[in-house]
């Protein structure tokens, strides 16, 4: 109890749910929580959005790239779990969506502002460069 003062005092708000549970309750397996705590942390930060999270898992997935020790290891074992890579790729792309707009909704419920900068604040225009 002493956390949940500690986290009240400062006004701390936690998202508590199970992505274990949901990523087999959507995809069938466990292999899917990965996907269900990215898409949530990005629904909270609000920064990116979800065809950018989509692409990057098709790209992960589809695209061959080297794997080494614990990678190679969970490729291993994502090929044997799914026949087609395709349906792989599908169930994590509903995992991260749905949590994506748990956490989304969350955030908005519970008023929470964007944590990150837009990018385009960030990266200075070429306007902005200084030449010499």
């Amino acid at each position: 109890m002493v956390i949940k003062k500690i986290l009240a005092d400062k006004n701390v708000r936690v998202l508590t749910r199970d992505f274990t549970k949901f990523a087999i309750e959507i995809a069938g397996t466990e292999l899917a929580t990965n996907m269900a705590m990215l898409g949530a942390l990005f629904g909270v930060l609000g920064t990116i959005p979800k065809p950018a999270i989509e692409e990057g898992i098709k790209d992960r997935f589809l695209k061959k790239y080297v794997a080494s020790g614990g990678t190679a290891s969970l490729d291993s074992v994502i090929e044997k779990k799914f026949k087609k890579k395709r349906d792989l790729i599908a169930k994590n792309l509903e995992v991260a969506s749905a949590a994506f707009d748990l956490s989304a909704a969350w955030a908005k419920e519970i008023g929470l502002e964007p944590m990150l900068l837009d990018p385009s604040h960030v990266v200075p225009q070429e306007s902005e460069f200084v030449t010499a």
